[in-house]
């Protein structure tokens, strides 16, 4: 008996449609292209042979991300993240950081001055209290008792009565000690310690300093300056305006070098930190604040220069 043509239509139809039903397409992903205007990719990779674009390949369709929106707000001390969704696929988010506030959001509104005694040799000293963070408000006037390791400016008493004493890094540092704050067991008086670079950072910050990093990597904060230096005792300087609007009262003590002699008294206030560029480089990081500018710079200088050390609380 003849074969019905018929049937190999039928089947051939029924076929069709069992590969219709089967059509799908795998999960579509949102991914990032890079362009940093909010547009994303899209791409569906159809399964089936029966549904594929005209050239063979996969289909890709553009989409836009949604807005930034801020899930944790940037304070003066921790950077904020903000958080943005696939307009397709509620699923797939995208975050990115907010940066550290500076400048004047985070200028406290006021700040607290008192007094503590040194009980090392009883001398009374007035500190400060701006944000998080309580500095002394004048520089140390304390000499070890070996004597060495520190100087008046020119070797005059009356100088370290006004200014302070003048200390080289390996004193004003000490020896490490576990227990510190700092690590170092440092010139400071109990309680207080020589402060690190990103204390000093805190500080000018939270005065309204506006900072970056410099192409050697040391750091400066705008305007930070005429916030801490104290009103009197800087030479005077056209356009220069010193503020003290903390009662940090930074003075300008000077430096001393070894090779040298003493220099700037009146133009230049230098404080070490604890950190040196590299271990046993014999040079480490300082801060300064000149009388011809309104801002903070960073240093890096030979240990056997002398600068003024200001402690804060630990």
């Amino acid at each position: 008996m003849r074969e019905n043509p018929m049937n190999g239509r039928h089947a051939g139809v029924a076929t069709l449609a069992l590969a219709v039903v089967a059509l799908q397409c795998v999960t579509l992903t949102c991914v990032d292209n890079g362009s940093g205007g909010g547009t994303g990719e899209y791409a569906a990779e159809f399964i089936s042979k029966f549904n594929r674009p005209p050239d063979g390949g996969d289909t890709t369709h553009i989409h836009t991300w949604g807005s930034w929106v801020e899930t944790t707000p940037a304070t003066c001390e921790v950077a904020g993240v903000e958080e943005r969704t696939c307009t397709q696929d509620a699923s797939h988010k995208d975050t990115r950081d907010i940066a550290k506030l500076t400048g004047s959001a985070c200028a406290p509104t006021t700040s607290t001055k008192t007094t503590f005694v040194d009980t090392r040799d009883n001398t009374t000293y007035w500190q400060v209290t701006i944000g998080s963070q309580t500095w002394m408000a004048e520089n140390l006037n304390y000499e070890i008792a070996d004597g060495t390791g520190s100087w008046c400016y020119i070797n005059k008493p009356d100088n370290c009565a006004k200014y302070g004493r003048l200390y080289n890094w390996n004193t004003a540092r000490g020896e490490e000690n576990e227990y510190s704050p700092s690590g170092y067991r440092d010139v400071c008086p109990g309680g207080w310690h020589l402060p690190s670079r990103a204390e000093w950072d805190t500080l000018a910050s939270r005065v309204g300093g506006n900072g970056y990093g410099n192409e050697s990597g040391l750091h400066l904060w705008y305007d930070a300056g005429k916030h801490l230096k104290s009103k009197s005792g800087w030479n005077s300087f056209s356009g220069i305006v010193n503020e003290d609007t903390y009662g940090f009262s930074a003075l300008p003590g000077g430096e001393r070098r070894s090779y040298d002699g003493f220099y700037d008294v009146g133009n230049l206030g230098q404080w070490w930190t604890t950190e040196e560029c590299s271990s046993g480089s014999g040079i480490a990081y300082s801060r300064h604040m000149d009388y011809n500018a309104d801002s903070v710079l960073e240093d890096a200088d030979l240990w056997s220069r002398a600068f003024s050390v200001r402690c804060v609380q630990d």
